[in-house]
């Protein structure tokens, strides 16, 4: 056998092998791209490939021809070898062609992988690929593997790697603003506990608007006013002391003028002896009976033991306490501008003014209930409704419900009053 003629030999005789590769050749060969390849002649390594073609064929061929390679990747393109060419000519030029592709691919694959150190079983396998697919090819004007392909796929692995640092910065980047949300919002946190830890006490010049009522239609002056007894409009005013133990609670005090007032109209003023007195004293040491006009006993003609002074009577009740409340404040809404307080406690009330007065057509009088408490108490609860307008100013309006018990001594009548307010003042935080 010719040496010149031992191309064509192999490829009649390979024409049919497919060549299949192993998966892990590939991947050994793309993680150690960049590592440093050593520096070997070009040359020598093209003939040592033919050689471990030659080799190999020697190996393969007495078993099978049908029998696939391990070499490429699954997904490649598999070749067949070309017929024998009867053209001795055209042998010698594929001859050279296949050479110097196998040195172009070499070089190529050198300036492309300076840093890849590959295993002599895995560099053969490489080598015995790039020989199969240079042997099949039919057109001399056609690319071995090269350049184009290997920046290609090195194109692809760098654009992946950018895409991976891409991620990995747009990950960190979402990090570092979670965390800096987290440390702002520690920072507020930390801010809004200083204001409240050191804007904890609260004073309010407070004025409010009092309807004062009772829960039964009896008069606590006389049992013959029932049904003419009213709750008129008076006023409160004081100052407010708050101080707040934390976010949401706080308890408050404070001292309070008020008054409250009732009046009875359409009254029949009948004089009478100190046991048919009602429950007041009169400055000029008279007693009298009180009726309202629609009581039957005015129908009647017997005054024997009454002296019938006017029938168109008013009375008007004027009690005034100094109240001092004790109270708590919950905290139901808090915003930067706009909070809501739900409130409870009680107060005491120190009675400071009793006064009763009687006018009509005929008698101006005035003297005092003698069936008061000196100190009373009331239960307060109610709303606190807060607008901050400027730093530590805040604007409130707060309504609230206070019933009154141990106003009256035991012969009240059964009077049970009450009173509903709408406080508001300017509270200043400090």
């Amino acid at each position: 056998m010719e040496n010149k003629n031992i191309d064509p030999f192999f490829q009649e005789k390979l024409k049919d092998i497919t060549v299949t590769p192993n998966p892990t050749v590939w991947k050994a060969i793309r993680s150690k791209l960049k590592k440093k390849k050593s520096r070997i002649s070009p040359i020598i390594w093209g003939y040592s490939g033919v050689a471990a073609i030659l080799i190999l064929g020697f190996f393969l061929f007495p078993f099978s021809t049908q029998k696939k390679l391990n070499v490429l990747p699954e997904n490649h393109e598999q070749i067949t070898t070309a017929p024998k060419e009867k053209n001795n000519s055209l042998n010698n030029k594929k001859e050279k062609l296949i050479n110097r592709t196998i040195e172009d691919a070499f070089i190529a694959s050198k300036k492309e992988t300076k840093k890849a150190t590959v295993s002599i079983k895995n560099t053969q396998q490489l080598f015995a690929n790039n020989a199969i697919q240079n042997q099949g090819l039919k057109d001399p004007t056609k690319k071995a593997l090269g350049d184009d392909e290997i920046s290609s796929e090195k194109k692809g692995v760098n654009d992946k790697i950018t895409v991976e640092k891409k991620s990995k910065k747009e990950s960190y980047s979402k990090k570092v603003v979670t965390k800096k949300n987290l440390v702002d919002q520690v920072s507020d946190d930390k801010k809004t506990t200083k204001q409240h830890t050191k804007n904890r006490w609260e004073v309010t010049p407070v004025f409010a608007v009092l309807t004062s009522n009772s829960f039964s239609n009896t008069s606590p002056i006389d049992k013959d006013l029932s049904n003419s007894t009213q709750g008129n409009t008076s006023y409160s005013f004081g100052v407010q002391v708050a101080y707040q133990l934390n976010k949401q609670w706080s308890v408050r005090s404070g001292i309070h003028l008020q008054e409250l007032i009732y009046s009875n109209h359409q009254v029949a003023i009948v004089s009478s002896s100190t046991e048919n007195a009602s429950n007041t004293t009169f400055d000029n040491g008279d007693a009298f009976s009180f009726i309202s006009r629609s009581n039957s006993l005015l129908n009647t003609n017997d005054f024997t033991s009454f002296s019938l002074e006017d029938t168109n009577g008013e009375i008007l009740q004027k009690y005034g306490y100094l109240e001092i409340p004790l109270e708590v404040e919950y905290s139901v809404l808090n915003t930067k501008k706009f909070s809501v307080h739900m409130i409870a406690g009680f107060s005491s009330l120190f009675l400071n003014k009793n006064e009763i007065q009687i006018n009509s057509n005929t008698l101006s009088i005035s003297g005092e209930a003698n069936n008061l408490n000196t100190i009373n108490f009331s239960g307060n609860i109610g709303l606190d409704f807060e607008y901050a307008f400027r730093k530590n100013w805040t604007l409130n309006i707060n309504p609230m419900f206070k019933t009154q018990f141990q106003t009256f001594s035991e012969n009240a009548n059964g009077f049970k009053p009450y009173f509903i307010g709408v406080y508001t003042g300017v509270k200043y935080q400090f």
